[in-house]
């Protein structure tokens, strides 16, 4: 929505681009596919720096103004030269995230990731594992993939083998809502669990607010979008 409406506010045409599901190979050749059109920019996310460098690249040789937001670590750290990236640092998001959990009571956590792969999301997972390691507790990484059904039954399947799991941290709805559908057939609530999450969205919210959910980290992604074409704009 960010993308369309500062398109509109500013004369700008956008073409969005995207795989049907998470594909990084697949979304790396969509980047040369839009480079194919000689674009005035391209605004995209660094998902993956290495897979995603070479395509990248001939754009930036093609004399397209690059632009990362949403994932990605900045041109120095990912190693590609691109204008500047829009985003937070997912790595402090994960580790404040799990000091915050530790700090509310957790003793055993587990970060359930539904695009094991991104290296946003692992990244958040990272400094989530780090966060409670550091504070001598036990923490895992549960892959759980993008169909609501199935992460439901995973996260069920986790709990049932490791029941003193007590401290739950997702990273978005994708990973979020499965959990509260699980917590809900378990007969949880809150007070039963620790849980955090990234993003906001209405169930998010409405779980925050029933105290079933401590926190949503959220970065904005209204504003990355919307700041995505204004700085294509602008350098054009």
């Amino acid at each position: 929505q960010g993308i369309a409406d500062a398109a509109e506010q500013m004369g700008v045409n956008v073409t969005v681009l995207g795989p049907d599901e998470f594909d990084l190979e697949k979304t790396a050749s969509l980047i040369d596919q839009a480079v194919a059109t000689q674009p005035d920019g391209i605004a995209l996310t660094v998902s993956d720096p290495v897979l995603f460098k070479e395509p990248i690249m001939r754009a930036l040789n093609a004399g397209i103004p690059v632009l990362a937001y949403n994932a990605g670590s900045g041109p120095v750290v990912d190693g590609i030269p691109y204008l500047t990236y829009l985003g937070q640092d997912e790595y402090q998001g994960g580790y404040q995230g799990g000091l915050r959990l530790a700090a509310a009571g957790g003793t055993k956590g587990v970060c359930i990731n539904h695009q094991v792969g991104h290296v946003g999301l692992d990244a958040r997972c990272r400094g989530f594992t780090d966060a409670f390691k550091e504070k001598g507790l036990e923490v895992e990484v549960l892959s759980i993939g993008n169909d609501p059904a199935e992460a439901q039954t995973i996260i069920d399947d986790y709990h049932t083998a490791n029941p003193d799991t007590d401290t739950f941290l997702t990273l978005g709805p994708n990973g979020a809502n499965p959990f509260y559908a699980f917590l809900e057939a378990a007969g949880l609530g809150p007070g039963d669990v620790h849980h955090g999450t990234f993003d906001l969205s209405p169930e998010i919210v409405a779980n925050i607010e029933n105290g079933t959910t401590l926190f949503g980290i959220d970065q904005q992604p209204y504003l990355q979008g919307y700041g995505a074409v204004m700085w294509l704009a602008m350098v054009n």
